[in-house]
């Protein structure tokens, strides 16, 4: 997308291209790419819904259109201009999520910590682009917050770097970049209409002074409009224009090329350029990236459609015999689609992580480190049986959910304490997505009582829910506003509340207050809260005391009177939703334990 008008994107509804632009070639294509990039993945933003009345969110996706996720579903305002950090364990991009000027955000791939934003500029960021060695980020501001601006010409963009260091210090005082923080690179007067923006880091291995290729626009929205790409040092040094009358200039991995909106390879030193040939291309087509290995290049088809595109890369002089068509990876709408400067973790546990042991479940792993006794492993481990298979007659009640976790790779993963885990992961990145963590000091397979709550029964349970009922059965039980359970979570809390309110309204019988939980988790919490009331894990000397500044309904008799809506939900035998409580004695089938 190239503009902003009144702090909305210029989004067009029309009919869209076929899917399939290439009569038998397309799948061909898709396994070809899935293959030589496994574990790679797509950034894109895409409109709310895939409606484009609504504001875009932030997507990623397989390189073969297929596993499409939203990363910031439950935010408000627009979300856009994505870019990959180096680890590709983060995406930054711009919103208005906080009801002002585009700001700079960024939210984990895994999707398990809620979008945080990183500054509080006052002004619009325009794209942002994260430097190889991860120490320093480059922004395209405007001048100015454009907000309801009927021209975009009386603005201007300069160019910022902001080092890395500096957020990760405000972060750490929970406090926002400003303007102060910024060290400007290139800026001109706003009288000249000028805008430095769309800046994109080289990805070369010296990092003491790298390049970062940037767009020029003189007359920005005039009618004498004029764009060129150039490339700078990060010290301001040798900045040098590489191409007129094109935009959004893409390193390639090589560090020696560089591909612009329209399709074109320049070659750095010399300043060849070549022209990428795609068969059936509409010339408002572009946006090109090319992937890590050289040999796709990604794109946005044409303005009416905006999906995102893919080819193989074949240039103009190549043999004019071959014909090179390309495909539409998804029914998405995509804008600036981007890969993965690196394979995206497959959210999978490797033994060599430091567990040393493993009970499969049903298919899905229950995995130990050295400190966890055998007994506390497969209590745990039967706890997860007696969830999935309630009558134990050795087959899971409900095969959907069951089938869902292991897709999804869910992952039971038991330390020894709480600081374990810490020793093996090397931050929230690293962390498996579908991973519930359970320590063996809060893992009582004499069952709950004066020695403490068993968390087993707590932790499986997150695991099941979160991973394998709210993906089966989004409509009742997905984790976002408007599901069931969330409607009855709302009712529960007294009125819908996106983060913990700083005090729950009187009446409310579900007040969570941990501050790190955000509207999925909160959704989780109260989903356990529930069933193990009505299953009885609540219910005896002393818990209601322990409890009730979180959760008040600790039996089944008071959840089914005071809470009709989530005692429907859950006793709905359609779901086949475990309504008896575990006790670690599971029977159904054989559970032994395997050395990693």
């Amino acid at each position: 997308m190239k503009k902003i008008v009144a702090g909305l994107l210029i989004m067009i509804l029309s009919a869209c291209n076929s899917s399939d632009n290439s009569s038998g070639t397309s799948v061909t294509l898709k396994e070809k790419v899935m293959n030589d990039l496994k574990g790679y993945k797509i950034v894109f933003a895409s409109p709310h819904n895939n409606d484009v009345e609504n504001n875009s969110d932030i997507w990623i996706m397989n390189p073969d259109g297929s596993g499409a996720k939203n990363l910031t579903p439950d935010t408000d305002g627009d979300d856009v201009y994505p870019e990959w950090g180096p680890g590709a364990h983060y995406i930054y991009y711009t919103s208005t999520a906080h009801e002002g000027a585009f700001e700079l955000y960024r939210v984990n791939v895994n999707g398990k910590k809620p979008p945080k934003q990183l500054t509080n500029l006052g002004r619009e960021v325009r794209s942002v682009s994260v430097s190889a060695d991860n120490t320093r980020i480059a922004l395209g501001v405007m001048s100015g917050d454009s907000t309801g601006a009927e021209e975009l010409s009386e603005f201007s963009a300069d160019l910022y770097l902001l080092e890395m260091g500096t957020l990760e210090e405000a972060l750490e005082a929970n406090e926002l970049v400003t303007m102060d923080d910024l060290d400007v690179l290139l800026s001109a007067p706003r009288a000249g209409h000028l805008w430095f923006e769309q800046p994109c880091w080289a990805p070369s291995q010296d990092q003491s002074l790298p390049f970062l290729a940037y767009s020029r626009t003189a007359g920005y929205d005039t009618d004498d409009e004029t764009e060129s790409v150039w490339i700078i040092k990060a010290d301001g040094s040798e900045n040098q224009q590489i191409t007129k009358d094109d935009s959004m200039p893409r390193w390639m991995a090589d560090g020696k090329h560089i591909v612009t909106f329209g399709f074109s390879v320049i070659e750095i030193e010399t300043g060849g350029e070549r022209k990428l040939r795609i068969d059936g291309l509409n010339e408002s087509a572009g946006s090109a990236s090319i992937s890590p290995d050289g040999n796709y290049v990604l794109f946005e088809t044409e303005d009416e459609s905006r999906k995102a595109g893919l080819a193989s890369v074949v240039y103009n002089n190549d043999d004019a015999a071959v014909t090179n068509p390309y495909i539409i990876l998804s029914d998405l709408y995509a804008y600036e689609p981007r890969w993965s400067p690196k394979p995206v973790s497959d959210n999978s546990v490797p033994s060599s992580k430091g567990f040393t042991k493993q009970v499969t479940v049903f298919g899905v792993p229950v995995k130990a480190t050295a400190g966890v006794s055998d007994a506390k492993l497969l209590h745990a481990a039967k706890i997860m049986a007696g969830y999935l298979d309630n009558d134990e007659d050795g087959v899971p009640d409900n095969i959907d959910v069951v089938d869902a976790l292991v897709r999804e790779k869910a992952v039971l993963m038991m330390f020894e304490n709480e600081n374990e885990p810490g020793t093996i992961f090397s931050g929230e990145e690293d962390f498996p997505e579908n991973g519930q963590d359970l320590y063996a000091t809060e893992t009582h397979p004499e069952g709950s009582g004066a020695n403490g709550f068993d968390a087993s029964l707590e932790e499986v349970l997150h695991l099941i829910t979160h991973v394998g009922y709210a993906n089966v059965y989004p409509d009742v039980f997905g984790e976002s506003g408007g599901s069931d359970i969330a409607d009855a979570m709302d009712i529960a809390r007294g009125g819908f509340f996106e983060t913990i309110p700083d005090q729950y309204p009187a009446g409310a019988w579900y007040a969570y207050d941990d501050e790190t939980c955000d509207y999925s988790c909160q959704v989780t919490e109260y989903t356990y809260w529930a069933l193990t009331s009505i299953a009885g894990a609540q219910d005896y000397d002393g818990r209601l005391e322990e409890i009730q500044q979180e959760w008040k309904l600790n039996t089944r008799e008071k959840v089914e009177q005071n809470d009709p809506a989530v005692y429907k939900s859950l006793t709905d035998p359609a779901y086949s939703i475990p309504l008896q409580l575990p006790d670690g004695h599971y029977e159904g089938t054989e559970l032994s334990i395997n050395l990693l």
